[in-house]
Parts: structure tokens; C-alpha cells; sequence
């Protein structure tokens, strides 16, 4: 038989005998809870391509491209289920917009770069648009695998380790 009973959650103030511990987050703990603790407001990272970081490229971090990008927050990462596809009013066809919608997401979670270059070595300058996101000219120089790798680095919070930020400038 099902117990219909409500639930009562005790506290300090229903029960003095609850102890309610502070604990402090280890970086062992945050990485075993990631995915479920709260988003830090206004958080931004940077983020350097695999290729650059890769050992056996063997590239100095002089000549490593930085990004800096921001997180998406909780309501933007619940909205990017309806952005990615649909189904048409008959349902007999789906629609994917994952690239459509990784070009939003690249446009206003990178909020500047270092050392980015096209193939002949030029640099290419960061600029924005009034409202804050990328200008689109700018997103038009992205390769589809950049593309890829910095929408997955903004949607997993991929930040660098200890070593690879050491004498990283930006």
C-alpha cells in the first residue's frame, strides 16, 4: 500500500536537534556534482583549441590562440532543447537547427580572443556589436570544427588545468 502522507522536511527552526553543517567545495567535489550545482552569474573562462594544447604539436604558448568565453546560464541551456530541432505541424518531418543555433551561442558567449589569425598569418581583431555579440563577419572566419570545439567548450564549461594556464597571458 502506497503511503499518501505528505513529507515534512525538517529544519533548524521545526526540529533544534537537526545540525545543519556549513562544508566547504573542493574541486574533487565540484567536479563529481558538476551538472547540478548552480551556474556562477557572469562566469567567463579561457578556453584554448586542443590542437594548440596538444603535446606532440609541440606549439608555444606565445602562439596560442585564447578565447574568452562566458557560460551559458539555466534558462539558456533549457531553451537550446527547443532551438536544436522541431517537428513540422504534421509531424512527418524534423528539423534540426544545430548550426543555426551554435552561431547564437558563439555570438554571445565569446567575449574576446588573442592571436587569432587567418592562413596568411594576419591577425584577426576582435569586434562586437552593439548589443554585445560577435560581429557576424567575424563568426563567418570560423571554421566548422572551431566552431564545434568552442560551442562544446562554452556548453561543458571546459576550462584549462593549472598547467596549461601557466604563462598563458590574455
Amino acid at each position: 500500500m502506497l503511503d499518501t502522507k505528505p513529507i515534512q522536511i525538517e529544519t533548524n527552526e521545526t526540529n533544534p536537534q537537526v545540525k545543519v553543517k556549513d562544508v566547504a567545495l573542493t574541486p574533487e567535489m565540484a567536479e563529481k556534482l558538476k551538472g547540478f550545482l548552480a551556474f556562477e552569474k557572469e562566469a567567463s573562462f579561457v578556453y584554448v583549441p586542443k590542437i594548440f594544447r596538444d603535446v606532440k604539436n609541440n606549439i608555444p604558448k606565445d602562439f596560442w590562440v585564447v578565447f574568452k568565453l562566458t557560460t551559458k546560464d539555466g534558462i539558456e541551456s533549457a531553451k537550446a532543447q527547443d532551438k536544436i530541432g522541431f517537428w513540422d505541424a504534421e509531424r512527418t518531418k524534423f528539423t534540426t537547427t544545430l548550426g543555426e543555433y551554435r552561431i547564437d551561442i558563439l555570438s554571445s558567449h565569446i567575449i574576446g580572443w588573442k592571436n587569432f589569425m587567418d592562413v596568411k598569418g594576419n591577425k584577426i581583431i576582435f569586434d562586437k556589436n552593439s548589443d554585445g555579440t560577435v560581429k557576424e563577419s567575424l563568426i563567418k572566419l570560423f571554421p566548422s570544427d572551431l566552431q564545434i570545439e568552442l560551442f562544446e567548450a562554452i556548453n561543458n564549461q571546459s576550462k584549462l588545468s593549472e598547467e596549461e594556464l601557466m604563462g598563458l597571458e590574455f
